[in-house]
Protein backbone atom coordinates (compact mmCIF):
# COMPACT_ATOMS: atom_id res chain seq x y z
CA UNK A 1 0.00 0.00 0.00
CA UNK A 2 1.28 3.58 -0.58
CA UNK A 3 -0.03 6.75 -0.16
CA UNK A 4 1.36 9.78 -1.32
CA UNK A 5 1.18 13.53 -0.76
CA UNK A 6 1.24 16.79 -2.99
CA UNK A 7 3.10 19.69 -2.34
CA UNK A 8 -0.27 21.37 -3.69
CA UNK A 9 -2.91 19.54 -2.07
CA UNK A 10 -2.64 16.80 0.35
CA UNK A 11 -2.52 13.69 -1.84
CA UNK A 12 -2.38 10.41 -0.51
CA UNK A 13 -1.93 7.17 -1.99
CA UNK A 14 -2.36 3.66 -0.59
CA UNK A 15 -0.98 -0.08 -2.23
CA UNK A 16 -2.98 -2.98 -0.34
CA UNK A 17 -2.54 -6.09 -0.88
CA UNK A 18 -5.69 -7.32 0.00
CA UNK A 19 -9.37 -5.79 -0.94
CA UNK A 20 -10.51 -4.07 2.19
CA UNK A 21 -13.32 -4.67 4.12
CA UNK A 22 -15.91 -7.40 4.69
CA UNK A 23 -18.59 -7.64 7.15
CA UNK A 24 -17.77 -7.68 11.09
CA UNK A 25 -18.64 -10.62 12.42
CA UNK A 26 -22.19 -11.28 13.53
CA UNK A 27 -23.04 -7.77 11.75
CA UNK A 28 -24.26 -7.59 8.54
CA UNK A 29 -22.83 -6.49 5.47
CA UNK A 30 -24.89 -2.80 5.28
CA UNK A 31 -24.62 -1.93 1.71
CA UNK A 32 -26.65 -4.90 0.26
CA UNK A 33 -29.96 -3.95 -0.68
CA UNK A 34 -29.34 -0.28 -0.48
CA UNK A 35 -31.13 2.05 -2.68
CA UNK A 36 -28.64 3.17 -5.42
CA UNK A 37 -29.03 6.38 -7.27
CA UNK A 38 -26.93 7.36 -10.19
CA UNK A 39 -27.23 9.21 -13.40
CA UNK A 40 -26.63 7.10 -16.45
CA UNK A 41 -26.62 8.96 -19.95
CA UNK A 42 -27.90 12.00 -18.50
CA UNK A 43 -30.91 10.14 -17.01
CA UNK A 44 -31.04 9.49 -13.11
CA UNK A 45 -32.20 6.59 -12.27
CA UNK A 46 -32.82 4.55 -8.79
CA UNK A 47 -32.49 0.55 -7.30
CA UNK A 48 -31.40 -1.50 -5.15
CA UNK A 49 -28.25 -2.54 -4.49
CA UNK A 50 -27.96 -6.06 -5.57
CA UNK A 51 -27.56 -8.86 -8.10
CA UNK A 52 -27.20 -11.88 -9.15
CA UNK A 53 -24.62 -14.09 -11.29
CA UNK A 54 -21.38 -14.47 -11.73
CA UNK A 55 -19.83 -12.90 -15.15
CA UNK A 56 -17.60 -14.63 -17.02
CA UNK A 57 -16.28 -11.25 -18.35
CA UNK A 58 -15.94 -7.83 -16.45
CA UNK A 59 -16.30 -4.73 -17.56
CA UNK A 60 -16.40 -1.06 -15.60
CA UNK A 61 -18.24 1.64 -16.48
CA UNK A 62 -19.09 5.40 -14.79
CA UNK A 63 -21.69 6.72 -13.96
CA UNK A 64 -22.07 10.23 -11.94
CA UNK A 65 -23.69 9.72 -8.69
CA UNK A 66 -24.36 13.56 -6.90
CA UNK A 67 -23.28 13.84 -3.78
CA UNK A 68 -23.77 16.55 -0.80
CA UNK A 69 -20.87 15.98 1.22
CA UNK A 70 -17.01 14.90 0.89
CA UNK A 71 -16.24 11.24 0.29
CA UNK A 72 -13.65 11.17 3.38
CA UNK A 73 -13.57 13.96 5.70
CA UNK A 74 -11.27 15.01 6.62
CA UNK A 75 -9.14 11.42 7.74
CA UNK A 76 -10.25 8.43 5.65
CA UNK A 77 -9.16 5.31 6.93
CA UNK A 78 -9.12 1.91 4.51
CA UNK A 79 -10.66 -1.57 5.46
CA UNK A 80 -9.03 -4.74 4.27
CA UNK A 81 -10.31 -7.84 3.51
CA UNK A 82 -8.71 -11.07 2.15
CA UNK A 83 -5.19 -10.57 0.86
CA UNK A 84 -2.40 -13.30 -0.43
CA UNK A 85 1.07 -12.73 0.66
CA UNK A 86 3.74 -13.38 2.74
CA UNK A 87 5.96 -11.63 5.45
CA UNK A 88 8.05 -12.35 8.78
CA UNK A 89 8.31 -9.42 10.16
CA UNK A 90 5.49 -9.14 13.00
CA UNK A 91 6.14 -6.04 14.38
CA UNK A 92 4.51 -2.26 12.49
CA UNK A 93 7.19 -0.21 11.57
CA UNK A 94 5.92 3.46 13.18
CA UNK A 95 8.14 5.49 10.87
CA UNK A 96 6.22 7.40 7.94
CA UNK A 97 8.29 7.68 4.55
CA UNK A 98 9.74 11.22 4.44
CA UNK A 99 9.80 12.18 0.47
CA UNK A 100 9.11 15.32 -0.88
CA UNK A 101 8.14 15.85 -4.60
CA UNK A 102 8.00 18.69 -7.16
CA UNK A 103 5.35 21.00 -7.72
CA UNK A 104 1.99 19.20 -9.14
CA UNK A 105 4.00 15.72 -8.87
CA UNK A 106 2.97 13.43 -5.46
CA UNK A 107 5.24 12.21 -2.55
CA UNK A 108 4.31 8.56 -1.19
CA UNK A 109 3.15 9.32 2.19
CA UNK A 110 2.69 5.57 3.63
CA UNK A 111 3.42 2.12 2.19
CA UNK A 112 2.52 -1.68 2.77
CA UNK A 113 3.65 -4.49 1.20
CA UNK A 114 2.75 -7.81 2.40
CA UNK A 115 5.24 -9.77 0.18
CA UNK A 116 8.19 -8.90 1.93
CA UNK A 117 7.00 -7.36 5.15
CA UNK A 118 7.28 -3.38 4.16
CA UNK A 119 4.62 -1.44 6.66
CA UNK A 120 5.79 2.03 6.39
CA UNK A 121 3.30 5.12 7.73
CA UNK A 122 0.75 2.43 8.52
CA UNK A 123 -1.21 1.02 11.31
CA UNK A 124 -3.43 -2.47 11.02
CA UNK A 125 -6.28 -2.21 13.49
CA UNK A 126 -9.48 -4.24 13.44
CA UNK A 127 -13.05 -4.01 15.52
CA UNK A 128 -11.98 -6.70 18.20
CA UNK A 129 -11.02 -4.39 20.85
CA UNK A 130 -10.91 -6.54 24.17
CA UNK A 131 -9.82 -5.15 27.96
CA UNK A 132 -6.15 -6.67 28.78
CA UNK A 133 -4.94 -6.51 25.17
CA UNK A 134 -5.78 -3.41 23.42
CA UNK A 135 -8.65 -1.87 23.24
CA UNK A 136 -12.29 -2.30 25.35
CA UNK A 137 -15.47 -4.09 25.25
CA UNK A 138 -18.96 -3.10 26.87
CA UNK A 139 -22.25 -4.67 26.30
CA UNK A 140 -23.29 -1.54 24.89
CA UNK A 141 -21.05 -0.29 22.51
CA UNK A 142 -19.48 -3.99 21.69
CA UNK A 143 -15.72 -3.67 20.50
CA UNK A 144 -14.12 -0.94 19.88
CA UNK A 145 -10.75 -0.72 17.90
CA UNK A 146 -7.86 -3.12 18.61
CA UNK A 147 -4.45 -3.33 17.14
CA UNK A 148 -4.77 -6.47 14.70
CA UNK A 149 -2.77 -9.65 15.34
CA UNK A 150 -0.79 -10.69 12.17
CA UNK A 151 -3.33 -12.81 10.62
CA UNK A 152 -5.99 -9.77 11.23
CA UNK A 153 -8.26 -12.25 12.84
CA UNK A 154 -8.11 -11.25 16.62
CA UNK A 155 -6.44 -8.47 18.74
CA UNK A 156 -2.77 -7.78 19.78
CA UNK A 157 -1.19 -6.02 22.53
CA UNK A 158 0.56 -3.60 19.94
CA UNK A 159 0.99 -2.74 16.14
CA UNK A 160 1.38 -5.88 14.06
CA UNK A 161 2.13 -6.35 10.58
CA UNK A 162 -0.26 -7.96 8.39
CA UNK A 163 0.83 -11.53 7.47
CA UNK A 164 -1.07 -13.60 5.08
CA UNK A 165 -4.60 -14.05 3.64
CA UNK A 166 -7.64 -12.30 5.44
CA UNK A 167 -9.47 -15.28 6.08
CA UNK A 168 -13.71 -14.75 5.30
CA UNK A 169 -15.73 -12.57 7.67
CA UNK A 170 -12.61 -10.62 9.21
CA UNK A 171 -12.13 -6.93 8.26
CA UNK A 172 -8.36 -5.28 8.87
CA UNK A 173 -8.31 -1.02 9.06
CA UNK A 174 -5.04 0.52 7.89
CA UNK A 175 -4.40 3.78 9.56
CA UNK A 176 -1.75 6.37 9.22
CA UNK A 177 1.14 5.77 12.01
CA UNK A 178 -0.12 8.96 13.56
CA UNK A 179 -1.79 8.44 16.71
CA UNK A 180 -4.48 10.62 18.14
CA UNK A 181 -4.03 13.07 20.48
CA UNK A 182 -4.92 16.03 22.61
CA UNK A 183 -8.35 16.01 20.75
CA UNK A 184 -6.63 16.36 17.29
CA UNK A 185 -8.95 13.41 16.07
CA UNK A 186 -11.99 14.98 17.23
CA UNK A 187 -14.04 12.66 19.74
CA UNK A 188 -12.87 8.87 20.12
CA UNK A 189 -14.03 5.64 22.11
CA UNK A 190 -13.24 5.91 25.55
CA UNK A 191 -10.44 2.95 25.87
CA UNK A 192 -10.37 2.76 22.11
CA UNK A 193 -6.94 2.49 20.27
CA UNK A 194 -7.18 5.85 17.99
CA UNK A 195 -4.95 6.57 14.92
CA UNK A 196 -5.34 8.92 12.06
CA UNK A 197 -6.97 8.02 9.05
CA UNK A 198 -5.02 10.02 5.50
CA UNK A 199 -6.13 13.42 5.71
CA UNK A 200 -6.19 16.20 2.80
CA UNK A 201 -8.70 17.40 0.37
CA UNK A 202 -7.11 15.72 -2.02
CA UNK A 203 -5.49 11.59 -2.14
CA UNK A 204 -4.18 9.15 -4.40
CA UNK A 205 -4.46 5.27 -3.59
CA UNK A 206 -2.56 2.94 -5.23
CA UNK A 207 -3.72 -0.51 -4.41
CA UNK A 208 -2.82 -4.29 -5.49
CA UNK A 209 -4.76 -6.98 -4.20
CA UNK A 210 -6.38 -10.15 -4.72
CA UNK A 211 -9.21 -11.81 -4.02
CA UNK A 212 -9.39 -15.38 -4.49
CA UNK A 213 -12.56 -17.44 -3.58
CA UNK A 214 -12.63 -19.78 -0.39
CA UNK A 215 -15.56 -21.82 -1.73
CA UNK A 216 -17.32 -21.17 1.51
CA UNK A 217 -21.28 -19.87 1.58
CA UNK A 218 -23.61 -18.41 4.18
CA UNK A 219 -23.45 -15.15 6.18
CA UNK A 220 -20.16 -12.72 4.98
CA UNK A 221 -18.41 -16.08 3.33
CA UNK A 222 -16.66 -15.54 0.27
CA UNK A 223 -17.37 -11.98 -0.45
CA UNK A 224 -14.22 -9.97 0.45
CA UNK A 225 -14.08 -6.03 -0.39
CA UNK A 226 -11.93 -3.33 -0.17
CA UNK A 227 -13.23 -0.10 0.96
CA UNK A 228 -12.47 3.44 1.90
CA UNK A 229 -14.16 4.48 4.94
CA UNK A 230 -14.27 8.24 7.42
CA UNK A 231 -12.48 7.85 10.05
CA UNK A 232 -14.54 9.31 12.30
CA UNK A 233 -16.73 6.22 12.13
CA UNK A 234 -14.35 3.28 13.41
CA UNK A 235 -13.35 6.12 15.68
CA UNK A 236 -16.53 5.93 17.08
CA UNK A 237 -18.25 3.14 16.51
CA UNK A 238 -18.25 1.09 13.12
CA UNK A 239 -20.98 -1.81 13.81
CA UNK A 240 -23.88 -1.18 16.96
CA UNK A 241 -26.05 1.83 17.21
CA UNK A 242 -26.13 3.61 14.13
CA UNK A 243 -26.75 6.88 15.74
CA UNK A 244 -23.34 6.77 17.11
CA UNK A 245 -21.65 7.40 14.12
CA UNK A 246 -22.01 9.36 11.16
CA UNK A 247 -22.50 6.63 8.82
CA UNK A 248 -26.08 7.29 8.60
CA UNK A 249 -25.76 11.04 8.15
CA UNK A 250 -23.46 10.71 5.22
CA UNK A 251 -20.23 11.54 6.44
CA UNK A 252 -18.80 8.96 4.28
CA UNK A 253 -17.77 5.46 3.10
CA UNK A 254 -16.58 4.52 -0.90
CA UNK A 255 -16.77 1.07 -1.63
CA UNK A 256 -14.44 0.36 -4.25
CA UNK A 257 -14.08 -2.99 -4.77
CA UNK A 258 -16.92 -5.17 -3.30
CA UNK A 259 -18.27 -9.10 -3.92
CA UNK A 260 -22.28 -8.61 -2.57
CA UNK A 261 -22.97 -12.26 -2.82
CA UNK A 262 -21.14 -15.59 -2.34
CA UNK A 263 -18.65 -16.79 -5.17
CA UNK A 264 -19.60 -13.71 -7.03
CA UNK A 265 -16.78 -13.10 -9.82
CA UNK A 266 -18.28 -9.49 -10.38
CA UNK A 267 -16.81 -6.46 -8.01
CA UNK A 268 -19.18 -3.15 -7.32
CA UNK A 269 -18.22 0.50 -6.40
CA UNK A 270 -20.65 2.32 -4.25
CA UNK A 271 -20.86 5.55 -2.56
CA UNK A 272 -22.64 5.95 0.48
CA UNK A 273 -23.28 8.96 1.31
CA UNK A 274 -26.39 11.18 1.45
CA UNK A 275 -27.52 10.69 -1.44
CA UNK A 276 -26.09 7.63 -2.44
CA UNK A 277 -24.63 6.60 -5.61
CA UNK A 278 -23.50 3.31 -7.76
CA UNK A 279 -24.22 1.96 -11.02
CA UNK A 280 -24.81 -1.49 -12.72
CA UNK A 281 -21.53 -1.92 -14.07
CA UNK A 282 -18.66 -3.86 -12.25
CA UNK A 283 -15.01 -5.01 -12.18
CA UNK A 284 -14.10 -8.37 -12.77
CA UNK A 285 -12.99 -10.16 -9.30
CA UNK A 286 -9.63 -11.24 -9.68
CA UNK A 287 -9.67 -14.81 -7.85
CA UNK A 288 -6.23 -15.72 -9.69
CA UNK A 289 -3.19 -13.28 -8.96
CA UNK A 290 -3.24 -9.60 -8.61
CA UNK A 291 -5.16 -6.52 -10.30
CA UNK A 292 -3.88 -3.04 -9.52
CA UNK A 293 -6.66 0.09 -8.88
CA UNK A 294 -5.85 4.03 -8.22
CA UNK A 295 -8.13 5.68 -6.32
CA UNK A 296 -8.01 9.33 -6.47
CA UNK A 297 -10.26 11.90 -4.68
CA UNK A 298 -9.59 14.94 -6.03
CA UNK A 299 -12.04 18.24 -5.58
CA UNK A 300 -15.90 17.31 -6.40
CA UNK A 301 -14.58 14.09 -8.17
CA UNK A 302 -13.62 10.19 -7.11
CA UNK A 303 -11.94 8.19 -9.65
CA UNK A 304 -11.23 4.95 -10.13
CA UNK A 305 -9.00 3.44 -12.51
CA UNK A 306 -8.20 -0.27 -13.08
CA UNK A 307 -3.83 0.26 -13.95
CA UNK A 308 -1.66 -2.09 -16.11
CA UNK A 309 -0.05 -4.88 -14.39
CA UNK A 310 3.35 -3.56 -15.01
CA UNK A 311 2.24 -0.04 -13.88
CA UNK A 312 5.13 0.28 -10.60
CA UNK A 313 4.23 2.52 -7.23
CA UNK A 314 7.45 4.47 -6.91
CA UNK A 315 8.23 6.32 -4.07
CA UNK A 316 6.96 9.92 -5.85
CA UNK A 317 4.14 9.62 -9.03
CA UNK A 318 4.21 12.40 -12.00
CA UNK A 319 1.06 14.79 -12.10
CA UNK A 320 0.64 13.83 -15.45
CA UNK A 321 0.39 10.41 -14.35
CA UNK A 322 -2.04 11.17 -12.27
CA UNK A 323 -4.09 13.16 -14.86
CA UNK A 324 -3.87 10.35 -17.08
CA UNK A 325 -5.69 8.32 -14.77
CA UNK A 326 -8.42 10.90 -14.24
CA UNK A 327 -8.81 11.52 -17.67
CA UNK A 328 -8.73 7.71 -18.87
CA UNK A 329 -11.90 6.01 -19.46
CA UNK A 330 -12.39 5.84 -15.69
CA UNK A 331 -15.17 4.83 -13.01
CA UNK A 332 -15.59 8.98 -12.20
CA UNK A 333 -18.26 9.32 -9.49
CA UNK A 334 -19.73 13.03 -8.20
CA UNK A 335 -18.57 14.13 -5.11
CA UNK A 336 -20.96 17.16 -4.65
CA UNK A 337 -19.10 20.62 -5.05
Amino acid sequence: MSPYNRRHGHHHVHEHKKPASVGQEGKERRDVGDMVTATINGQVESWVNSYAGAGATGGAGAPAASSDTPASTPDSSSPTNAAPAASSDSSASSAAPSVDADNGNWARQAYFNMVDGTAQGVTFLNNKGAAGISGTFDETFGNSLSYASSNGQGPAASSQVLNGFIEDDNEVIIMSSKSCSNGDCGFTRPGGVAYHGFDGPEKLFLVEFGMPTSGKTGFNMDMPAFWLLNAQIPLTLEYGQADCSCWTSGCGEFDIHEILDSGNTRGKSTLHMNPAGGSANWFQRPTTGTMKMAVILSGSQATIQVLDSQVSFDSTISGSDVSAFIHSDSVKFSLGA
